[in-house]
C-alpha cells in the first residue's frame, strides 16, 4: 500500500520530530534543494547519521569497495549470491514517474504538520495485524471492482506488480505493500496460510526473518533483498494467481478497511456507517487510509487526535445522513481544497493529490450514476422442507423481474444453484438432512440484481437419511454391499471391523472380495457430507460368504440316532461326514454317495457335525456357519417341574424313572453344584428360604443300573420367587448413548433407585427418583447395558439381584470424528463427544503404519500436539475409551494436518532456556546472549523471564590466545561504522572496552570458528542490524 502503514509506523518512531519524507524516487538525493531530508531540532539524534529514504542510515564509507550504504541509505554490496542474486528484475515493468496532471499515482503524505503533537498520541494495538502475520486470521477475499477502483492509482490494478520506480522500489502488489512497513508481515502471513503453495516466500523468512525494511536498490541495481523480494513475489503469484491475489485483498482489507485502524472503524468513531454505502464509497475511504494512513485509528479519534485520513474525515463535514453523491462530493472537494493546508511542507505533491481526488470524485459519481438502482428484493420468501434432502423455495413475483437467482449461504459465501429461474419457486435437491440450510433469492430487474444480505435468508431443515443404510449379499468368498444415495454425500467409505484400511466408492455399491467362506464379516459404510465423514456407528451389516458347493445340512433325532440330511450338490461326486471334537474333527466317511447319513448309538450329549462335498475343485470350504448341532437326551433323566408354595418355598416334582433306585437333587451356582440330597427316593422335594428376587437353577438326576443319569442344559429347571415390591421394568434404547427405563408404580413406594450393573458391581445414577421412568445418558453404544430399579417401601428397598436386571443396547456414535488445525510447529485436534467415553487418546500414524501416541488421558474435546516438524504432513487419530475398550478405527478416521513454522535449532532452544530461567533484565527491550563454545548469538526481545528470541546467528568468537570476555555487560552506546584498527570490520557496536560486535572481515566462511581478537564477528547484515537497533544499556551475556 502506498502509505497506510508508512505514515503510521514512522509516526510512532522517535525520529518523527524530523518529519516524514516523500518517496526518494521522486526527489534527487544529490539535490540539496530537495525536500527529501530535513534537519532535526534535536542534534543528539543525528550523530554522524543522515536521514534518507524514510529511515536512519549511516553515512557511506568512501573507502569501502565491497558494499555499503549508497547515498539513498540503500545497502549495496558484496554478499555471496544464493537466491535471486541476478538482477533479472532490473527491467521489471515499472510504474511511471508521477504524472501530476491526471492524479493516477498515489503519493504518500507526511502525517503530521506539528511535531509537538507526538506526545499526545498512543501506540496502536497491533495484535490484530500480528495475528494475520502468523497466519491465524488471514483469509483470501474477493471484492467488487467498484470497491477496489482506487487501486488503479496504486498499482494500475496489478496483483503481480514487483518493485518499481513508481514507488521508489519499496512497494509491491495490487495495494503497494511497502517493504519498510507492512510488506514483510504480509509475506509471512501468506506463507503461513499455505506453506506448501507459497514455499517460495520461505526464503524471506529464513534469510531476513521477515524483516524486509532494508534497501532494495543500490547503484542503479536491485540489492539481494530487492532480487529476493521480486523472485519470491512473482513465484508466489505464479503458484496460485487467484488465491495469492485474494490474499492480498484479505490483508489490505483488515489493514486499511476493516481492521482496528481501518476506514470502517475510523468512520464509525465519527458516527458514520459505511456498511450501507455503495462499494465505490467504501473504496474511496479505503483508498484514503491506504494513501494518508489511519492516523492511529479509532483510539486516536476517541482521544481527540486526528491524523492521516481521519483529519479529512473529521474536517470535511461528511456525516451519516448525507446522500451518496453529497458524501463523495464533499469529501473529495475537501481533500482537493485543503491537502496543501494539511501538508504545507509537501508542496511538490499537492498537484498530484489534488488531481487524484478530482479523478476519484468523477469515478465515484459515475459508479453511483449506474448503480443507484437496486432491484427490489422478492417478498414473502419461504423455504419448506419438501422431501429427503430437498427444500422448495417460493416467493412473490417482483415487478419487471426477468430472472431470479437462488443461492445457499455456506461457510461465509454463497453456493449458487441458478441465476436464470423464470418462475417464483425453485426446488433445491441433494442437501444434507438434519441440518439447517439458509437460502437467498434475488430478483434481476433492468440488469441489476436485488440486495444480498444475511437478513434476507430463508431457512429450512430437510429430513431424511443422514447416513448410509447398507445391504449385504454374501457370495463365494465375497460380499456385495449396496446402499441408497444419501442426500448431500459426495463419497462413501467402506470399512470392516477386522481391518483398519477403508476403501472408497463414488457410487452406491462395493464388492468385498478375497473373503473366507463360512466366516462372518461386519461392514460399515460412511458418507462424506458437507466436507466431513459421518460418524462410526454401531450399525454394522453382517454377512457370511459361502461356497455354493457347501451342503446346507439339517439334523433330526430318532432315539439315540442322529439323521443328517442335505440337498444334492450338482457338481458333487461324493460327500464327507465328520464330528467336531475338542481337538478337531473325527470323520465317519469320505465316500457318502447319498444326501442322508445316520449316526447311531450316540450317548446323551450335544454333538456337532460337518458335511462337505467333493467335486473337481476338491472338497468344499466351510466355516462355523456350515456346522449343525443336535442334543441327544438321556431317557433316564427325570423331567422336573416347579410348584410354588407360601412365602419363598418351592417343591420340585418329577416323573418316576423306570429302574431308578434313588434320586439326587442339587442347585447349580456359577457352574458348580450344591447337593441337597443324593439318597432321595421320592418324586417331590421341597426347598425353603429361597429369598426374594433371586433366580435358582436346580437339577434332578436318577440312579439307574449303578450310574447317575446324564444331563444336558435342557434338564435344568429354574425357580424365582418375586419380590412384590420390585418394579416390573422395561428398558428401551431411546437415543444416541441413551436408554429409557420405565415401570409401573409400586404401591407404597416413595422413591426409586436406578443403577447399572457392570464389572461385577453397581453404578448408581439416582436414589431419589419419584417418577415411573428414568433416562440414562452417556452410555457406550453398540453393546448391552443392564440396569436395576428398586422401590423404597416402608423404610426399605426392594430386592437387589442380577436376576432382576433389564437390558438394552443403545445405538449411535462409536468413535470420534476429528478435525485438525495447523499451528506453529503444532497441531490442534478437535472432535465431538462420544457417548460413554471417559478419556481420549491422540496419536499420529508413522510412515510404516505404526502410531506415535501423544496422550492416552485427554478428558476434553481438543488437544494440541506441540514440537512437531514444520512442513511435514501428520495423519492424526483420536480414539475414545468407552466401557473399558478403545474405539475401533479405520483409515477414514485419520485427519491430515501440516504444521507451519521453522523448528528451533538446538542452540537457540538452549539460549531460550537460559534467557528465561536466569532472571535477566535489560535497560532496553532487547537482550543479547553469546555462546562462545557454539559460536552463536541470540537476540531477544521482551522482559524479565519473558524473552522471545527474534534473531539467532552464527558468529566468530575469540581465538584461544585472544579469547572473548565472559560475563554480563551493558552496551555503552558507542558505535562506529568501521574499526580504526581494521577498516574491514564494519558496523561496530561496543560491548565493553575494546570488545565489539562487528562484521566479518572477509567472507561468511569465517562464521562458526574462534578466530577473532576477542570481538564478536557477525555476517555483515547481522552486524548492521545490531548497529541500527541495539541502543545503550542493552544487557549482553557472554558465556
Amino acid at each position: 500500500m502506498a502509505v497506510g502503514k508508512k505514515l503510521l509506523s514512522v509516526f510512532f518512531s522517535f525520529t518523527l520530530v524530523m518529519g516524514l519524507l516523500p518517496y526518494s524516487a521522486f526527489a534527487d538525493p544529490s539535490d540539496s534543494s530537495s525536500n527529501s531530508t530535513e534537519s532535526s531540532s534535536d542534534a543528539s539524534t543525528s550523530n554522524e547519521s543522515e536521514f534518507a529514504d524514510g529511515g536512519v542510515a549511516s553515512k557511506p564509507d568512501p573507502t569501502d569497495s565491497e558494499g555499503g550504504m549508497d547515498s539513498n541509505g540503500s545497502v549495496s554490496g558484496g554478499e555471496d549470491a544464493e537466491f535471486g542474486v541476478d538482477d533479472e528484475f532490473a527491467n521489471e515493468q515499472e510504474l511511471s514517474v508521477p504524472d501530476y496532471s491526471d492524479g493516477k499515482l498515489a503519493i504518500w503524505a507526511d502525517g503530521l504538520d506539528d511535531p509537538s503533537d507526538v506526545t499526545d498520541v498512543y501506540p496502536p494495538d497491533t495484535n490484530e495485524i500480528e495475528a494475520y502475520a502468523n497466519g491465524s486470521n488471514l483469509q483470501p477475499m474477493t471484492f467488487s471492482s467498484e470497491m477496489l477502483y482506487f487501486c488503479k492509482y496504486e498499482s494500475s490494478c496489478n496483483y503481480d506488480q514487483g518493485l518499481s520506480s513508481g514507488d521508489g522500489y519499496h512497494a509491491m502488489g495490487y495495494f503497494q505493500f511497502d517493504n519498510r512497513y507492512g510488506l514483510g508481515s504480509f509475506l509471512k502471513a501468506a506463507y503461513n496460510y499455505n506453506p506448501s503453495t507459497y514455499s517460495a516466500l520461505k526464503v524471506i523468512g529464513d534469510r531476513y526473518g521477515w524483516d524486509v525494511t532494508g534497501a532494495t536498490r543500490s547503484n542503479g541495481a536491485f540489492t539481494r533483498l530487492g532480487n529476493d523480494l521480486n523472485t519470491a513475489w512473482h513465484a508466489a503469484y505464479k503458484a496460485n494467481p487467484t488465491e495469492f491475489s485474494n490474499l492480498q485483498n484479505g490483508w489490505a482489507y483488515i489493514d486499511s478497511y476493516n481492521g482496528s485502524l481501518g476506514a470502517r472503524g475510523c468512520l464509525k468513531a465519527f458516527g458514520i456507517n459505511l456498511d450501507n454505502r455503495p462499494d465505490c464509497i467504501k473504496g474511496l475511504c479505503w483508498g484514503m487510509v491506504n494513501l494518508f494512513g489511519a492516523g492511529g485509528g479509532a483510539s486516536y479519534i476517541n482521544n481527540g487526535n486526528y491524523y492521516g485520513a481521519n483529519w479529512f474525515f473529521k474536517n470535511s463535514g461528511i456525516n451519516d445522513s448525507m446522500s451518496d453523491e453529497a458524501f463523495v462530493t464533499t469529501l473529495c472537494d475537501y481533500v482537493v481544497n485543503n491537502v496543501a493546508k494539511r501538508y504545507p511542507k509537501q508542496s511538490v505533491y499537492w498537484t498530484g493529490w489534488q488531481n487524484r481526488y478530482k479523478s476519484e470524485k468523477a469515478d465515484c459519481l459515475k459508479y453511483l450514476q449506474t448503480s443507484n438502482y437496486i432491484a427490489p428484493s422478492p417478498k414473502n420468501v419461504k423455504a419448506d422442507a419438501t422431501g429427503s434432502g430437498e427444500v422448495t423455495l417460493s416467493w412473490d413475483a417482483v415487478d419487471g423481474a426477468d430472472a431470479y437467482a437462488v443461492a445457499e449461504y455456506v461457510g461465509g459465501s454463497y453456493r449458487t444453484y441458478t441465476t436464470s429461474c423464470a418462475a417464483t419457486s425453485y426446488t433445491v435437491g441433494d442437501l444434507s438432512n438434519g441440518k439447517e440450510h439458509g437460502f437467498l433469492v434475488q430478483a434481476r430487474v433492468g440488469g441489476r440484481w436485488s440486495a444480498a444480505s444475511a437478513d434476507l435468508l430463508a431457512y429450512a431443515t430437510p429430513q431424511g437419511a443422514t447416513k448410509p443404510e447398507p445391504r449385504a449379499e454374501p457370495g463365494n468368498g465375497s460380499v456385495k454391499l449396496s446402499w441408497d444415495k444419501v442426500p448431500g454425500a459426495t463419497k462413501y467409505a467402506v470399512t470392516r471391523d477386522d481391518i483398519t484400511t477403508a476403501v472408497y466408492a463414488d457410487g452406491n455399491s462395493y464388492e468385498a472380495k478375497g473373503l473366507k467362506n463360512g466366516e462372518t464379516y461386519a461392514f460399515h459404510v460412511r458418507a462424506l457430507i458437507d466436507g466431513a465423514w459421518t460418524s462410526l456407528m454401531d450399525d454394522a451389516v453382517y454377512a457370511t460368504p459361502s461356497d455354493p458347493s457347501s451342503p446346507k445340512v439339517s439334523a433330526s433325532l430318532d432315539g439315540g440316532t442322529v439323521i443328517l440330511e442335505w440337498d444334492k450338490i450338482s457338481s458333487a461326486d461324493k460327500y464327507a461326514i465328520a464330528l467336531k471334537t475338542n481337538s478337531g474333527y473325527r470323520t465317519y466317511t469320505y465316500n457318502c454317495n447319498q444326501t442322508q447319513f445316520e449316526v447311531k448309538n450316540l450317548n446323551p450329549g450335544v454333538y456337532t457335525f460337518l458335511v462337505q462335498s467333493h467335486s473337481n475343485n476338491g472338497w468344499s470350504s466351510f466355516g462355523d456357519s456350515d456346522l449343525v448341532s443336535v442334543t441327544v437326551p438321556d431317557a433316564s433323566s427325570p423331567k422336573a417341574t416347579v410348584d410354588y408354595r407360601d412365602g419363598d418355598s418351592v417343591v420340585l416334582s418329577w416323573n418316576p424313572v423306570s429302574g431308578a433306585t434313588k434320586y439326587a437333587v442339587a442347585e447349580c451356582k456359577n457352574g458348580s453344584f450344591s447337593n441337597f440330597t443324593t439318597e432321595y427316593t421320592g418324586t417331590e422335594f421341597e426347598i425353603k428360604n429361597l429369598g426374594f428376587g433371586v433366580k435358582h437353577r436346580y437339577l434332578v438326576q436318577a440312579y439307574v443300573n449303578g450310574s447317575w443319569s446324564r444331563f444336558t442344559e435342557n434338564d435344568y429347571v429354574e425357580a424365582f420367587v418375586a419380590d412384590k415390591n420390585s418394579p416390573n421394568v422395561k428398558a428401551d434404547a431411546s437415543g444416541d448413548g441413551q436408554v429409557t427405563l420405565s415401570w409401573e408404580k409400586v404401591s407404597g413406594a416413595s422413591k426409586y433407585a436406578i443403577a447399572e450393573y457392570a464389572g461385577g458391581g453397581y453404578r448408581t445414577f439416582t436414589t431419589s427418583c419419584i417418577d415411573s421412568s428414568y433416562v440414562v445418558n452417556d452410555l457406550g453404544n453398540g453393546h448391552e447395558h443392564r440396569f436395576l430399579v428398586q422401590a423404597f417401601v416402608n423404610g426399605g428397598w426392594s430386592a437387589a439381584s442380577t436376576d432382576l436386571l433389564v437390558s438394552a443396547t443403545p445405538h449411535g456414535v462409536m468413535a470420534p470424528v476429528a478435525t485438525a488445525k495447523a499451528g506453529d510447529l503444532s497441531a490442534t485436534v478437535q472432535w465431538g463427544k462420544v457417548p460413554g467415553a471417559t478419556r481420549y487418546a491422540v496419536a499420529a500414524q508413522n510412515g510404516d503404519g505404526s502410531f506415535t501416541t501423544y496422550t492416552y488421558s485427554c478428558t476434553g474435546l481438543s488437544y494440541t500436539v506441540k514440537g512437531l516438524v514444520g512442513g511435514r504432513t501428520y495423519k492424526m487419530l483420536v480414539q475414545a475409551y468407552v466401557d473399558g475398550k478403545w474405539s475401533s478405527f479405520s483409515s477414514v478416521d485419520l485427519v491430515s494436518v501440516k504444521p507451519y513454522g521453522t523448528n528451533i535449532p538446538t542452540g537457540q532452544q538452549m539460549m531460550v532456556n537460559i534467557a528465561n530461567n536466569s532472571g535477566f533484565t535489560s535497560n532496553t527491550s532487547y537482550l543479547i546472549l553469546v555462546n562462545r563454545s557454539r559460536h552463536e548469538v541470540g537476540v531477544f526481545r521482551g522482559g524479565y523471564k519473558n524473552w522471545s528470541c527474534i534473531k539467532f546467528w552464527s558468529c566468530v568468537t575469540g581465538a584461544p590466545s585472544t579469547p572473548t570476555i565472559t560475563g554480563e555487560y551493558k552496551t555503552t552506546g558507542f558505535k562506529r561504522t568501521n574499526l580504526t584498527t581494521d577498516a574491514r570490520a564494519r558496523w561496530c557496536t561496543q560491548i565493553n572496552g575494546g570488545y565489539f560486535f562487528h562484521s566479518i572481515l572477509a567472507s561468511n566462511s569465517e562464521l562458526g570458528g574462534s578466530w577473532s581478537h576477542g570481538c564478536i564477528r557477525l555476517a555483515v547484515e547481522n552486524a548492521k542490524w545490531i548497529y541500527d537497533n541495539i541502543m545503550q544499556g542493552t544487557k549482553v551475556y557472554i558465556y
